[in-house]
């Protein structure tokens, strides 16, 4: 008999912390059942310090890059207007130096005529002394003619 009552009591304590727990489950539902399932206040609380300074730094990045943007464009037009000013000056140096290219092609066409005239002057002079030679050479003759007959 003590075993039937033994069996029994475990089965009643059984039931009874089966009964419990089910008590316990139902009460943590109901507490779960009325509260908010998202607590958004809790969230923000977390959200927000970690947001912020994020959005904080894309503006300041966005107005910084804007101002860099700008730096940039102006540097732009400053190296453009150089460019500029250097093909202008490239230009007028282009124009002087085919100034001066005329002038000296003048002047070396000027330097040739008067080798060409320089040459003809010496073919004349070479011309005219190879007939001084001949009339030296006839002169000679003349000259061993003469002594001869005296």
């Amino acid at each position: 008999m003590k075993s039937e009552e033994l069996k029994q009591t475990d089965e009643q304590v059984s039931q009874q912390l089966i009964v419990k727990e089910l008590q316990q489950l139902r009460n943590d539902f109901q507490k779960l059942s009325q509260q908010p399932r998202f607590d958004w206040k809790w969230f923000l609380s977390l959200a927000v310090p970690l947001v912020v300074p994020f959005i904080a730094a894309g503006i300041i990045g966005y107005f910084g890059i804007k101002a860099d943007l700008k730096i940039i464009q102006r540097d732009m037009q400053h190296v453009q207007s150089d460019i500029a000013e250097i093909k202008v000056d490239f230009k007028s140096d282009i124009a002087e130096i085919k100034a001066s290219l005329k002038e000296t092609n003048k002047r070396i066409d000027a330097v040739e005529k008067s080798l060409q005239s320089i040459e003809r002057k010496q073919i004349e002079i070479i011309g005219n002394i190879q007939l001084l030679n001949q009339k030296f050479d006839t002169l000679d003759k003349r000259i061993a003619n003469i002594e001869k007959k005296l």
